[in-house]
């Protein structure tokens, strides 16, 4: 039987055997919600709103998310117990002005109706922007 090693930020590296795991179905967090692939006409509303101050799109984009939600919970799967978005560096927040995920969280979060905290997480270093990187430095730079 293999074992895989389970990392949270909240505790500290956990065993865990595989074979347990799958018995068991995946952990609530190992859930991914997608509109579409990332091609256009998706990538260029993303990239619009995200490099080119388009902040309305987040609305639209969020709209995108709450559609695919309904979908899930016509389908059974339960609503999220809170949404947390992901932070931005400090001073790429401040070159931005905004932070894109806030953005579309805190208007999914109230369309979905469950908590939000747009502080649940910290980012406690910068790095170079994931779009310059190669796959094995974007995998390094995480």
């Amino acid at each position: 039987m293999r074992k895989s090693l389970a990392r949270s930020s909240a505790s500290p590296p956990v065993r865990t055997s595989v074979a347990g795991a799958a018995s068991c179905g995946p952990p609530p967090w190992h859930s991914l919600l997608a509109v579409g692939d990332y091609r256009p006409p998706l990538s260029r509303l993303v990239k619009k709103l995200k490099y080119h101050g388009e902040t309305g799109l987040a609305r639209v984009l969020a709209r995108l998310l709450w559609l695919r939600w309904r979908e899930r919970t016509a389908a059974g799967e339960e609503k999220p117990d809170l949404l947390l978005n992901v932070p931005l560096h400090a001073y790429r927040h401040w070159r931005r002005g905004y932070n894109q995920t806030e953005l579309l969280t805190r208007v999914l979060a109230h369309w979905l109706r469950v908590p939000w905290q747009a502080q649940g997480l910290f980012r406690a270093r910068g790095g170079p922007p994931q779009q310059r990187l190669g796959a094995r430095q974007r995998r390094h730079n995480l």
